[in-house]
């Protein structure tokens, strides 16, 4: 496996404020060359609000920069976004037989929503385009990716 890094990040309940509100820090909770069962734990465990985004490394990130080889996940609870940080290009997981109807994927913080066809909504395939990614680096070929240029 070439992952070197689990990176999850947590809007912890108890220390947001004012009390009830979305708002409040947040950590960053890494791990170095992770077992894989930690990285479908940590798939599973994305919430849309005290666990809305987890990053998967190939390459040690700059703190404060964008990722230079890593794979993005934002959502949780069925609804996913799913990104691929490449040296050449920045790649979105899309799903052209969904709809445009914006769905929420974060709610904590800044928040998030996107059209449905922005999503996947199968934990497994999400999973299996995690496998992929950190054994090999490249996006998975059996879904569709939009590409973008690297700002």
């Amino acid at each position: 496996m070439l992952l070197q890094g689990l990176e999850l990040v947590q809007y912890p309940r108890e220390r947001r404020s004012p009390p009830g509100s979305r708002w409040g820090p947040w950590e960053s909770l890494r791990s170095s060359g992770p077992a894989w069962e930690a990285v479908v734990e940590a798939i599973e465990q994305l919430d849309r609000d005290e666990f809305p985004l987890l990053y998967l490394h190939l390459a040690e990130p700059e703190e404060w920069e964008q990722p230079m080889h890593a794979m993005q996940v934002c959502g949780g609870l069925g609804e996913y976004s799913v990104c691929l940080w490449l040296p050449s290009a920045l790649l979105e997981y899309r799903d052209a037989s969904r709809g445009a109807e914006d769905v929420e994927i974060w709610r904590s913080d800044q928040g998030a929503s996107l059209p449905a066809c922005e999503l996947c909504n199968d934990l497994a395939v999400v999973i299996r385009i995690a496998r992929h990614f950190a054994d090999t680096g490249a996006p998975l070929e059996t879904v569709s990716w939009e590409s973008r240029d690297r700002v």
